[in-house]
């Protein structure tokens, strides 16, 4: 049956890509009503070919919102997160420097969003050219980070899940920059955790992505105590800029 509109409803999908003599998928909706408070939950087993098209659909390809203060975004850490999300923000019109230690891993990225890309240009789902895409995307090692955040408005933390690494790395960014949003896509931390210590905490936003980040719409958005409403906005209005679907984290856990 069509989907309902990402405004209507939050759409977790998984998609989970296996290599056989033909691609397939396994999609799982879990999908809740703001209007009712209701969750449902439906399976399907879809071949890729059906599936890409449904994951734009609920997408919807918002790629218009006007938001003239951030243009350029630097992604910590090339993993399969960080190319994922950096993928999406080329896609958007937004020019991505992604950092990481290991040259091979910067490289290995690159050859990653173009094999990604290509798939989606097969099924017609690009609105610019696969070269054009890439233009916009720029690789660098981390010892490059002060000269890189220096000309961004926003940076996306992506590393590995470890308290101290990532602590680590929030604290280098901010001093690295007195004005960029620092953007943790943290699964496993709170912002209070992470930002403890920092001198400007209020910069800080949990803004968590589903893997592929490429392809899944909804993206969770939360604040530590100290977190400025005009950051969380901020990171909610650029997520609505590039196509996502952002879901405002009210309570979290520890």
């Amino acid at each position: 049956s069509e989907l309902q509109s990402p405004c209507n409803l939050v759409c977790r999908l998984l998609l989970e890509k296996k290599q056989t003599n033909q691609y397939y998928c396994i999609l799982i909706f879990s999908i809740y009503i703001f209007f009712n408070d209701t969750a449902t939950t439906e399976i399907y087993t879809l071949s890729l070919h059906d599936a890409l098209p449904i994951c734009c659909k609920c997408w919807g390809q918002e790629m218009n919102m006007e938001n003239t203060q951030i243009n350029n975004v630097a992604i910590i850490g090339a993993g399969i997160m960080g190319v994922g999300i950096a993928q999406n923000f080329a896609q958007a019109g937004l020019f991505v420097n992604l950092l990481d230690m290991n040259q091979k891993i910067l490289e290995k990225s690159l050859s990653q969003i173009a094999t990604n890309l290509d798939l989606f240009e097969e099924y017609g789902l690009l609105q610019e050219t696969r070269p054009r895409i890439l233009s916009r995307i720029t690789t660098s090692r981390i010892e490059s980070l002060n000269e890189v955040i220096g000309k961004c408005q926003y940076v996306v933390e992506a590393i590995p899940e470890l308290l101290e690494a990532k602590t680590n790395m929030l604290g280098l960014i901010e001093k690295g920059s007195t004005i960029v949003i620092i953007a943790s896509n943290t699964s496993s931390f709170t912002i209070d955790e992470l930002s403890r210590g920092m001198s400007h905490p209020e910069r800080v936003v949990g803004v968590h992505y589903f893997n592929p980040a490429h392809i899944i719409p909804v993206v969770e958005i939360h604040r530590g105590g100290k977190t400025l409403e005009t950051v969380v906005q901020a990171a909610r209005e650029l997520m609505l800029r590039i196509g996502k679907t952002p879901v405002l984290v009210r309570k979290t856990m520890p």
